[in-house]
């Protein structure tokens, strides 16, 4: 199995447009840092409530507070995970589905 840099995922840097009560966030946040602006910025903090993601033009269903940091790091984050074989472009939002392409693509167990 190839091996990754796990910093990739801890320091994609997006803007955040959660849109709560009519108001754009636009704070810059890292990967590392999202769960805790979830809790502290917009409330997301519950384990035994639905959350309705509030990005801009997202219509995706509620969803627990895990599922929903899912959900944001894999639809509003960009892809982290690029192929480490040239010339391959592959960008992949998953590790997992990198992987998956790795052993489809180019064959590497």
């Amino acid at each position: 199995m190839v091996e990754f840099n796990r910093n990739v995922i801890d320091e994609t840097e997006v803007t955040c447009e959660w849109v709560n009560n009519g108001t754009l966030c636009n704070d810059r946040v890292k990967g590392r840092d999202f769960k805790g602006h979830l809790h502290d910025r917009h409330g997301v903090a519950s384990d035994t409530q639905l959350y309705q993601c509030q990005w801009l033009t997202c219509h995706s269903h509620p969803m627990w507070r895990s599922s929903l940091e899912r959900h944001l790091m894999e639809q509003h984050f960009p892809a982290r995970w690029a192929c480490p074989y040239s010339p391959c472009t592959g960008r992949f939002t998953r590790e997992s589905t990198l992987q998956n392409h790795i052993q489809r693509t180019h064959q590497v167990a």
